[in-house]
């Protein structure tokens, strides 16, 4: 295999495991260059659609658009996490109580924008976002310094959760898709074949550890 993957990730709290992955598939290819390429899940699957990246990281619900081919590799844990500061309010505290609070979102492309918006539109919450910010990094780090809540894979929130920055609001929980994708109608060409099948094995070889016990009484999830 000759030439160029283009290869689409994304910032979340999930482990991609990129460095093995490309290190196996450069050992095996050593003329294949790996370029990266970082942005959010609903402008990598659209770059994929429109052929211009080979294979893209995702998180949601793809699977079903006829135009890609879609292999899952992992699963996001994700709940809603605030300032510890609010923890004693908000504890016991139920979805309209949280539509008086600030929220930050990520971009409009980003999965946990989308799942956001459905569950405004499920409990009609009118959420107002306070902060729009592109890496799941600058949300934890937003949400610690008291601006607001926001939606958070629960593993990658574990370190400040642990530090007494951050609390896990006890009502909701989402099992959230991570795939890794390609164009259906490129999915056989050999340098795409290759990377897929190092990534499917490095991530079967190596199962993420499972997200931390946190409190999930009376956990919701939202229909696909």
């Amino acid at each position: 295999v000759i030439g160029t993957l283009r290869l689409g990730t994304i910032d979340c709290g999930v482990d991609l495991k990129l460095a093995r992955i490309i290190g196996q598939t450069t050992q095996a290819h050593p003329e294949l260059d790996i370029q990266i390429i970082a942005s959010n899940s609903g402008s990598n699957a659209k770059a994929v659609i429109d052929h211009e990246m080979d294979v893209a990281f995702v998180e949601g619900e793809v699977a079903d658009d006829p135009r890609l081919r879609a292999w899952r590799i992992e699963t996001s844990s994700l709940g809603v996490i605030g300032p510890a500061a609010w923890r004693d309010e908000l504890a016991d505290a139920q979805w309209p109580r949280l539509r008086e609070f600030p929220w930050i979102i990520t971009s409009p492309q980003c999965s946990y924008c989308v799942l956001l918006e459905s569950l405004d539109a499920k409990y009609d919450l009118q959420l107002k976002p306070l902060v729009i910010a592109e890496a799941f990094s600058e949300v934890k780090g937003l949400v610690a310094e008291e601006l607001g809540l926001s939606i958070a894979d629960l593993d990658g929130a574990a370190d400040l959760v642990d530090s007494g920055q951050l609390f896990v609001w006890p009502h909701f929980n989402y099992d959230m898709p991570v795939w890794l994708i390609a164009s259906a109608s490129r999915a056989e060409e050999p340098a795409i074949v290759s990377f897929v099948r190092y990534a499917t094995a490095v991530h079967e070889a190596s199962p993420r550890r499972k997200t931390r016990p946190f409190p999930t009484p009376g956990s919701v999830s939202v229909p696909s």
